[in-house]
């Protein structure tokens, strides 16, 4: 049947095809395996080099005991080899063969150390037969030159042992020949042993020889009743006797060396016979595979050339009818009018392509005109349209960005979230190691104090005390920083201007020390002429004043100018940045400078303690910016930070503006107006070093003290006795607190005075302690002047 279907013969050609790749695979796979048979061929031919070679060398390891462990590892080196490892029918052979070398081996050691005790024994039996021989010939002289001898037994005559009298002295010479022929013919037997001889062979005649050399010893010991004679015999019995139990052992092993011997050969000769069955078997297999490769290689030719020459042929009909078919879509794109004529001789596939494009261009020419006619209808609906979606999609990125400035403000608040979480943990652990700190300077700082005031001016001590007050002064300070930093440091809020701050920090000895550090920095200030004030801490604003500005030199290794800004500013729409700034009245200090500035990342991290890009430990303490965050925290402030890598940073604290005046200037109060008059006063602490200075304080005041430990102390004590004042810590861990305690002082003394003292903040603890009536509060480390200018006031009031 003719095919006239393109189909058809495609899929003739594609079943011819997907032949070929089989073929050609079975014929790379076929001459993979005679490649991989040839490798065995040459595989085996190498171990069975090798296997003469280890052969040869189990002979001269048998001759040569040193060679043992050669031996051993080139066994060894076999069994690991690659060569064995595709041959598991010669394991077996291998290992058997091992084991009967090494069993050949120790019976060749001990067959020497038999060989070695019989040529030791040998010469005692020499010795003692030439000594019966010599002994026995001299006295026969002795006779003979005398001539006195006694005549020798007549033939068939036998000698009986007697206990008076030996046998004549030629008989006794004749017996010990006798010794001497049984054990040459002994010593031959051992000799031809040595020499190889066969041990079933020399085992016979041994038994024999060894037979006759007892009865020749035995016949000596009756004829002769010489002492000498005695004990030679009893000689030649012991070392007879063990060089008869060392022979018989060497025939065992020699026989048993033998057998391993024939053993050993066989496994040779199965080791061989495996070989050369294995090299025949992958000639065969050799053999057949070629053959196989030659025959898929002839079909493999045929079949390609005969599609070659249908994808031919076909082809090139196929190119004529694709031609024709271009020529009669062109005339058809001319004039859909035009129909394409089909014949018998057409592929079934272009008859229906030809039949298509005559209907689709009928189809074709009705819808241009409905076309036609519906492009103006469309026209006008798609302008309506537009400008009803131009005004939704107006709406709809309004509503887009509305969203995303939503979600970008979440996002800034979730970071600031988390980062004052994250400061807040940090600062958690900051205040425990201050408090602790706090505790560990007060004897630092207060001891000296008191020292002081018991030696006279000229006192050589005077100086080292004051150093050491001055050092305790300076750490308490970075405990502070630490205080700060957990904000629970000691705030003492008052009217402040913040112009002045500034500006007596840039007239101390600290600020020209820096300067002196950094002596290609210039500082431009730009202070507001009338500034309002706010409130807050002198000590913690001059604080991060200096750290702002130290932060700032430290940024221009190479120099810059640095610019100082206050001002008085009213925020009426929140400021976002660092932290959102809110609306109302700040007083503002901007500090920039000309520095490297700070990346992006940097920036989210730059307020966290000990976080720095210095080295650490050459620039302060590590915590410069984590108190300039924590001052303006405590103080309801605001941070700004603007920075650009390369172009310097601009740093801008807003604090809210108080409308309270400045209070007028503290005076010098001396100590006298501070002293005591012999009141009572109850110093509760938990920490013993903060009660004995609190203790030595006031009763250098002139006031009669009492410490307890406990706030539990306290009001057993208070229950008993009565006191004009208590002096009263916050936190006494692990019993009641400062609180606690104050509430069960009043329950028994309710007009009970009382202050407080704690390294931390004024905590709600504190304050409602203040509210029970407790007076003012005291900050740890305190100095002599705090503590009875406190004291004294609460005793008046």
């Amino acid at each position: 049947m003719k095919q006239k279907s393109i189909r058809t013969r495609l899929q003739l050609v594609i079943g011819v095809i997907s032949i070929l790749p089989v073929i050609i695979f079975i014929s790379f796979w076929l001459n993979e395996q005679v490649i991989s048979t040839d490798a065995r061929y040459h595989d085996i031919l190498k171990l069975e080099s090798f296997l003469y070679d280890t052969i040869l060398y189990e002979n001269a390891s048998l001759q040569d005991p040193n060679k043992e462990l050669e031996l051993k590892a080139k066994y060894a080196e076999l069994g690991k080899s690659s060569l064995i490892g595709n041959h598991d029918a010669l394991k077996p052979f291998l290992k058997k063969r091992e084991d009967l070398l090494d069993q050949l081996l120790c019976l060749q050691k001990e067959s020497g150390s038999l060989y070695s005790s019989v040529h030791q024994v040998l010469p005692d039996l020499l010795e003692s037969v030439r000594y019966i021989h010599k002994h026995h010939i001299a006295y026969m002289k002795n006779l003979l030159d005398r001539g006195a001898y006694a005549k020798g037994y007549d033939t068939g005559e036998a000698f009986k042992r007697s206990q008076i009298r030996s046998a004549p002295e030629m008989d006794i010479i004749a017996a010990a020949i006798s010794i001497q022929t049984s054990l040459l013919d002994i010593l031959s037997g051992f000799y031809d042993l040595q020499q190889g001889s066969q041990p079933s062979n020399v085992k016979g005649g041994f038994e024999d020889r060894i037979h006759r050399f007892y009865s020749a010893v035995n016949i000596f010991e009756d004829y002769s009743l010489d002492a000498q004679d005695g004990l030679l015999v009893e000689d030649l019995l012991i070392n007879g006797r063990t060089f008869e139990e060392w022979f018989k052992g060497l025939l065992t092993i020699e026989q048993t060396k033998k057998g391993l011997m024939e053993a050993l050969d066989k496994n040779r000769m199965n080791l061989f016979d495996s070989l050369k069955h294995s090299c025949a078997d992958i000639k065969n297999a050799n053999d057949q595979f070629t053959n196989n490769i030659k025959v898929l290689q002839i079909i493999l030719l045929f079949s390609t050339l005969i599609l070659a020459l249908y994808i031919f042929f076909q082809n090139k009909r196929l190119s004529n009818e694709f031609r024709r078919t271009v020529e009669e879509t062109e005339k058809m794109k001319a004039n859909l009018s035009y129909q394409i004529q089909t014949g018998e001789n057409d592929f079934d596939e272009f008859q229906i392509i030809f039949t298509a494009l005559n209907s689709m261009a009928q189809t074709i020419a009705m819808q241009i005109q409905e076309l036609e006619e519906a492009q103006s209808y469309l026209s006008q609906r798609v302008s309506d349209r537009t400008a009803e979606l131009q005004s939704a999609n107006n709406s709809l990125q309004k509503e887009i960005e509305d969203h995303i400035r939503s979600e970008q403000a979440r996002l800034q608040l979730e970071n600031r979230l988390l980062r004052v979480q994250k400061m807040e943990v940090i600062g958690t652990l900051a205040g425990g190691v201050a408090h602790d700190l706090n505790n560990i300077l007060a004897g630092v700082v207060s001891y000296p104090e008191l020292i002081l005031l018991n030696l006279p001016e000229e006192h050589p001590l005077r100086k080292p005390l004051l150093r050491i007050q001055s050092s305790g002064e300076r750490a308490a300070a970075i405990v502070q920083d630490l205080l700060t930093l957990s904000r629970r440091g000691v705030m003492v809020s008052e009217v402040v201007n913040l112009n002045a701050i500034l500006q007596n920090y840039l007239a101390s000895p600290e600020f020209q020390k820096m300067k002196s550090y950094h002596p290609d920095v210039k500082f431009e200030v730009s202070l507001q002429s009338d500034p309002g004030n706010i409130l807050g801490s002198r000590i913690h604003l001059s604080k991060t004043i200096m750290n702002l500005l130290t932060n700032a030199a430290e940024a221009m290794p190479e120099g810059g100018k640095i610019a100082i800004v206050t001002q008085n500013r009213y925020v009426d729409l929140p400021i976002s940045g660092y932290d959102d700034v809110k609306e109302g009245d700040y007083v503002s200090l901007a500090v920039s400078d000309e520095g490297t500035g700070i990346s992006r990342a940097d920036i989210e991290r730059i307020f966290e303690p000990f976080f720095t890009r210095k080295e650490m430990g050459r620039s302060g303490t590590g915590l410069g910016m984590s108190v300039v965050w924590g001052t303006v925290k405590d103080h309801n402030g605001y941070i700004d930070v603007q920075s650009s890598e390369g172009h310097g940073t601009t740093f801008t604290l807003y604090f809210p503006l108080s409308r309270s005046q400045l209070p007028e200037s503290e005076s010098f109060v001396p100590i006298e107006s501070y002293k005591g008059n012999g009141e009572t006063i109850l110093v509760v602490d938990d920490v013993e070093e903060q009660r004995q200075i609190a203790t030595q304080f006031l009763q250098k005041l002139g006031y009669s003290v009492h410490d307890v430990s406990s706030g539990e102390a306290a009001v057993e004590y208070l229950q008993a006795e009565s006191t004009d004042l208590v002096m009263l810590d916050m936190i006494m861990p692990p019993g009641i607190g400062g609180l606690e305690t104050y509430r069960r002082i009043l329950a028994l003394h309710p007009e009970q005075k009382a202050i407080i003292a704690s390294g931390f903040s004024e905590s709600t603890q504190v304050q409602e302690a203040q509210l029970l009536g407790a007076g003012c509060y005291v900050k740890k480390p305190y100095s002599l002047e705090k503590i009875g200018s406190a004291v004294k006031r609460e005793l008046k009031n």
